[in-house]
């Protein structure tokens, strides 16, 4: 429990009786009417006779319904408290909800999914009414903030009579609402308001802050933050952990990328989750951000807000929901491909020390091929007469690749894609279990054929740290895209999944290059190189030192091939990635990206399981459905 929040409580208890409940007002009866659930309770924030319970235009409030409610020309601002319904074990925590609507209006729709969602898990949620329009002499949003330090100090008043842990009361918020909600957790220790009675003597800190694609971050278009918010007070004592969620292609990306960037650098937990279509707006009533239920149950989880018990009730809502959202989308017819036997692999004899490691560990199953014709290794290559070796290691590792190879794991139901999967390890080693076996081993459960690909390592002197290994890596593609039908494969619907370096390098083979990594070999260099989707875990190299995203990763050609990237907060390589992301949304491409609070650098797929980030392969797994379900969609801003 926050020690601040602790040392004032007994002033809050003192002062319940200042924040005294109140009859709805006729739009606040509409909202109630709108919202639904168990009759909530309606808190006044401000005393009778204030100026601040008036609307600011001198026009009355009202209420308008038209797709969703809306209400504008706000006064007497108020909270209504949703307590769980009759039967259900409250938990303790509360949720204040602000509504978005651009400080113009409250869009009511959000809060009452978010209510739909969180009210049958035992969690109260209070809708915040605050004031709108926001007024001409307030362009800092001080009204509002106002209107919010006030709402935490008038539930946390209350906590006694709705069964609230004083704790565990957060701040929600969607467009607007989400700046408002990130502006109380960075903003909660600077006074937006004279105080008015002794409730105002105790913390407004949020315990936690959720965000639904939060507006007015940064200046439109930039990654540069708006100096109103003072993001250099974010701090690990006095930020709140938060989480994020929006769509590739909202306008305000750049403003959760800031967000995200501040956080990682005062080490305050935090996770973001962007999808890769949707444009602005919506919760759980548009798919795919409605899945932010899952990651935010498990945030809301490991923050000790709410119990793990719930979290099976939780993901049983969210897919009776999703199933809903889906349910009109048309599976596509499957394609007929032919199946002949693949090309000729290499004889155990012809096999290197990493192959020979790899083919025991399959117990001899696999099919190998090379990449490159004659003995498979290239005579520009500076590395020569070598030994493939396999360091002692508690991770198991492969060095000194100068013959590249691809090993071939077909699905026992597959869909016709085709992943290609390169392993991490710095472009000097390759992880190639954790990173490569295990996940063609989950790729072949989603019906997905992989190729685990043995590329160069180490780094070749005096040459880029890729250099070697982008010649492989696009190889490698067109082997797989020029021998489709012998593969049985779809030469349209072949991807790159890699980690750490391996990410970075799937970043380069699925970015259009100006120029060939090598010269034509043969017939199989007549197909595309580039891959059609690309999987990057943790990737690396996305930038310099300097910030600056690597001109290789930035394509000509725009919108570019769908991207899902998934990160830890509390990994160093992040920080690059915030900046790749934000060059690439610029250019138009659909990217999911999902950043986990804690993970650390070279999990794999199977070594994190303990950490948030270990939910990336589940997250994966329904991108590659939804990419496999759902035509490509026009990437624009709305």
């Amino acid at each position: 429990m926050n020690r601040l929040i602790c040392k004032l409580l007994p002033i809050v208890f003192s002062m319940a009786a200042s924040a005294q409940s109140a009859s709805p007002s006729k739009t606040e009866q509409t909202v109630i009417d709108y919202v639904g659930g168990r009759q909530p309770t309606v808190l006044r924030l401000w005393p009778e006779g204030s100026p601040r319970n008036k609307s600011r235009n001198g026009k009355a409030e009202s209420a308008q319904e038209t797709s969703q409610l809306r209400l504008t020309n706000t006064e007497d601002p108020s909270l209504l408290v949703y307590p769980p319904p009759a039967g259900v074990p409250n938990t303790g925590a509360a949720m204040i909800f602000c509504p978005g609507g651009g400080y113009g209006i409250l869009a009511m729709a959000n809060p009452k999914e978010f209510r739909e969602w969180m009210n049958p898990l035992g969690v109260t949620v209070a809708i915040l009414k605050y004031h709108v329009p926001r007024s001409k002499e307030d362009p800092n949003h001080q009204g509002p903030l106002a209107d919010a330090q006030r709402a935490m100090r008038v539930l946390r008043a209350k906590s006694e009579q709705f069964g609230i842990q004083p704790d565990k009361v957060g701040i929600i918020g969607s467009s607007a609402g989400g700046h408002l909600a990130f502006n109380l957790c960075v903003n909660h220790d600077q006074p937006a308001y004279e105080p008015v009675d002794d409730l105002d003597k105790t913390s407004c800190r949020p315990g936690f802050g959720m965000l639904f694609y939060p507006a007015y971050l940064t200046k439109k278009g930039k990654l540069d933050a708006v100096p109103t918010l003072h993001m250099e007070r974010i701090n690990r004592k006095l930020t709140p952990p938060m989480l994020v969620t929006l769509n590739s292609d909202d306008a305000f990306v750049p403003g959760s990328l800031r967000a995200m960037i501040e956080l990682k650098r005062a080490k305050v937990p935090g996770e973001l989750h962007m999808w890769s279509s949707g444009g602005h707006g919506g919760v759980f009533k548009k798919y795919p951000l409605a899945e932010y239920a899952r990651p935010g149950i498990r945030f809301l989880v490991r923050h000790g807000i709410l119990p793990k018990t719930l979290i099976e009730k939780s993901d049983a809502w969210l897919n009776d929901t999703v199933a809903t959202l889906t349910r009109d989308i048309k599976q596509p017819a499957s394609a007929r491909l032919p199946n002949p036997s693949p090309p000729v692999a290499l004889p155990p004899e012809r096999l290197g020390t990493i192959d020979r490691d790899v083919q025991r560990r399959l117990e001899g199953s696999a099919r190998v091929y090379r990449l490159w014709p004659g003995d498979g290794s290239r005579n520009d290559d500076p590395l020569q007469n070598v030994e493939e070796t396999l360091p002692k290691r508690n991770v198991p590792i492969a060095s000194n690749v100068t013959v590249p190879t691809m090993t071939y794991f077909p699905a026992d139901k597959p869909d016709g894609r085709t992943v290609l999967v390169f392993p991490g390890g710095g472009y000097g080693v390759l992880a190639y279990v954790h990173e490569g076996l295990d996940v063609c081993h989950w790729l072949n459960e989603q019906g997905i054929n992989a190729f685990l690909v043995k590329y160069r390592t180490p780094r070749r002197k005096d040459l880029d740290k890729h250099h070697v290994a982008l010649q492989d890596a696009h190889r490698a593609i067109r082997l797989v895209r020029s021998q489709a039908a012998k593969f049985g494969i779809r030469k349209d619907a072949i991807g790159v999944l890699g980690f750490s370096a391996g990410g970075h390098l799937s970043a380069l083979a699925s970015t259009p290059q100006a120029k060939e990594s090598y010269m034509k070999v043969d017939k199989h260099d007549e197909v595309s190189p580039v891959a059609d989707f690309g999987i990057l875990i943790y990737p690396a190299y996305t930038t310099s030192e300097a910030e600056t995203v690597d001109p290789l990763l930035l394509p000509d050609k725009k919108p570019t091939n769908p991207l899902f990237i998934a990160t830890a907060l509390d990994d160093k390589w992040t920080q690059g990635q915030f900046f790749f992301v934000h060059e690439r949304i610029e250019g138009r491409q659909r990217i999911e990206y999902h950043i986990y609070e804690n993970g650390g650098h070279g999990k794999g797929i199977s070594n994190g399981k303990a950490f948030s980030f270990g939910q990336w392969p589940r997250e994966a797994a329904r991108w590659l459905q939804d990419l496999k379900q759902i035509p490509a969609r026009k990437n624009r801003r709305k």
